[in-house]
């Protein structure tokens, strides 16, 4: 188990490859306590983008948060490590933005609010080996390279103005009854602090801060805090 604290109260956290439909995952968590969950909605090493949820599936999904006692906004969807916000390679970009469009637009089907993203991923392939499936850099970053890294955080930011533009309608509906007032609430990117490892950006505060600072809708980003990232990445005081 995972804690995720909110509010100053500890709520238990699991993390789910979605094998099912989303209302099998909320009961998933419910059994073990959790009132807060995140899933891969599809394989998290490619760039098959997830059907849309259909009416029947959307209807079980709120019927089982309601039941579970499990708010919508308490759930994360998180995207494959194959997006690559920031890579320099056109098709791979093209490739990146057209996967994170059709996860929003899955996001809003179920009222979901945040689209968890790896900000650091450069570029990468699974290379199948006898043994396991390995990582191979398609475009390593110089770290220490001030201008490079300027360059790839201002790419993760233009990759995210325009997804984030392309979305502006994918609005959350929060409350909906004839005796409360519906709230509104933009679907959120999130950025997850990086290890650092594999010559991966994103190690540092200061590069979430460039990029957000970049983001012409900075409200609708948010950062997941990732403390086995932070750690080893250094921050050992965090």
């Amino acid at each position: 188990n995972r804690t995720l604290t909110v509010m100053n109260e500890q709520i238990a956290s699991r993390f789910f490859n979605l094998v099912d439909s989303p209302a099998s995952l909320v009961y998933r968590a419910a059994s073990v306590g959790a009132k807060c969950l995140a899933f891969f909605p599809h394989d998290k090493r490619s760039w098959e983008c997830p059907l849309p949820p259909t009416a029947a599936q959307v209807a079980e999904f709120k019927q089982a948060c309601h039941k579970c006692n499990i708010a919508p906004w308490n759930i994360v969807v998180h995207g494959p490590y194959t997006l690559a916000p920031g890579s320099i390679d056109e098709e791979t970009l093209k490739k990146t933005k057209t996967t994170m469009l059709a996860h929003i637009e899955y996001l809003h089907a179920l009222g979901i609010r945040y689209y968890n993203i790896h900000a650091y991923e450069h570029g990468r392939k699974y290379v199948k080996s006898i043994y396991k499936l390995t990582l191979r850099s398609l475009e390593p970053i110089d770290k220490h390279d001030a201008s490079e890294v300027h360059r790839f955080n201002t790419q993760v930011a233009v990759t995210l103005n325009v997804v984030l533009k392309m979305t502006e309608h994918c609005d959350v509906t929060i409350c909906k009854s004839l005796t409360r007032v519906e709230v509104y609430l933009k679907l959120f990117a999130v950025l997850e602090t990086g290890a650092g490892h594999n010559s991966q950006p994103c190690d540092r505060f200061d590069d979430l801060r460039e990029i957000i600072d970049l983001v012409y809708e900075p409200r609708r980003v948010c950062v997941c805090f990732d403390t086995c990232h932070v750690f080893a990445a250094g921050n050992e005081n965090c």
